[in-house]
């Protein structure tokens, strides 16, 4: 109970080793299983001997279970209530030991902390200054206003960002990344902790191993007894399998991005203990590049149609100037396009002066306009009348 104690707190405060009486007590072989296993190392080489054992204090608790699962091969005799009772506080132990663990790694929203931080202490700035001399200063007001409004703005978008903690996001929690660590900590159970319990060591304890005499006064160890007990136990006990447990394809392919990039994965934010090899520390600079090229692809896409519809607007302008330009040669001729005074008032008298002229040689039809012949060449000096037929205006009808 010493050593799982003291493995739980190695786990909660991140130290390399803590004392217990387990260090004193137990055999040289249960100290250096732990000792091989550095809990430091966080590069590790997956598949091979010098992997460490991830949670050390499920390895102590399987031992006391298996300690107390004796029982039933009559191993020891203790009596099933405390057996009960002892099962119970275990349970609760480590159930409150994983939840103190589960606070320890989940770590506070980092915008939220900067955000707070950083208002505070502008607030603390501020506040002094204003409360007697410049409270009726206007700028004052509006800085403090401003500052206590953009707070609360602020905070209630990094709640809204955090209302989904297991998204995609930098600061979300990866739940690929959970199963991981599950699948992780299931290769353990089955390949690497130990399920033959220490034996306490008889030179470390000395004189405090109990030893009592038979009637006919031969003396009787206790320990000896004891420890044969434990080995028909351990004789019992399920043996590890020859053969590693293969990985998952998960798991698989996680360490072998690991391997390609070494300084690829980070221990900021594990969800068990020793969990330093498959975190990846890219996952943002990734999904940033990746937005920095839907970006440029997008901008380069709108350049182009912006290119296009430029295009197209230039055609549509040249066409229509050239539908214009066929349009008056063909109404006013080639030779008076673009010169003043075409549809002049000099130009409207002559018109009518040569229409009058018109209706006194023939019978002119009822009307205002009526349409008349007109010979060769005769209108050919009246700028924007070259056509053999012209309308003529009745002056008798103005009257």
């Amino acid at each position: 109970m010493s050593m799982l104690h003291a493995k739980c707190c190695e786990t909660l405060r991140d130290a390399y080793e803590s004392p217990s009486l387990g260090d004193w007590w137990l055999e040289d072989v249960a100290v250096d299983f732990f000792n091989k296993q550095p809990i430091g190392q966080e590069l590790i080489a997956a598949g091979t001997s010098i992997e460490p054992l991830r949670d050390r204090s499920a390895q102590v608790y399987t031992w006391i279970l298996m300690l107390l699962s004796g029982r039933f091969f009559k191993c020891h005799f203790v009596p099933p209530p405390l057996l009960n009772m002892l099962f119970t506080n275990l349970n609760a132990g480590m159930m409150r030991f994983h939840s103190a663990l589960t606070v320890k790694n989940t770590e506070f929203p980092s915008p939220f902390t900067e955000i707070v931080t950083n208002l505070s202490t502008l607030m603390g700035f501020l506040i002094p200054i204003v409360i007697h001399p410049l409270l009726d200063f206007m700028v004052w007001k509006f800085l403090l206003c401003m500052v206590g409004m953009y707070g609360y703005m602020v905070t209630a978008a990094v709640a809204k960002m955090l209302q989904d903690p297991f998204g995609e996001d930098e600061f979300d929690h990866s739940v690929d990344q959970y199963q991981i660590d599950f699948d992780l900590c299931m290769m353990d159970v089955c390949d690497k902790m130990s399920y033959h319990t220490p034996f306490p060591s008889v030179r470390r304890m000395g004189h405090k191993v109990p030893r009592y005499n038979k009637p006919d006064g031969e003396p009787i160890d206790i320990f000896l007894r004891e420890q044969a007990d434990v080995i028909r136990w351990n004789t019992a006990a399920p043996k590890a399998p020859e053969l590693r447990v293969g990985v998952t394809r998960g798991a698989l392919r996680a360490i072998q991005r690991k391997r390609q990039e070494k300084d690829s994965f980070s221990s900021d934010d594990s969800c068990i203990p020793f969990e330093n090899e498959l975190k990846p520390r890219r996952r943002a600079q990734l999904l940033e590049e990746q937005e920095k090229r839907l970006a440029e692809r997008k901008k380069r896409k709108d350049d182009l149609e912006k290119l296009a519809m430029q295009r197209r607007m230039v055609r549509a302008v040249m066409k229509i100037e050239a539908l214009a330009i066929l349009h008056f040669h063909f109404k006013y001729g080639r030779d008076d396009f673009g010169t003043e005074g075409r549809v002049a008032s000099l130009e409207r008298k002559r018109l009518a002066a040569l229409a009058n002229q018109v209706e006194e040689s023939e019978e002119s039809a009822p009307g205002t306009y009526r349409r008349f012949g007109a010979k060769k060449g005769e209108l050919d000096h009246i700028p924007g009348r070259s056509r053999t037929s012209v309308a003529r205006h009745r002056a008798d009808r103005e009257k």
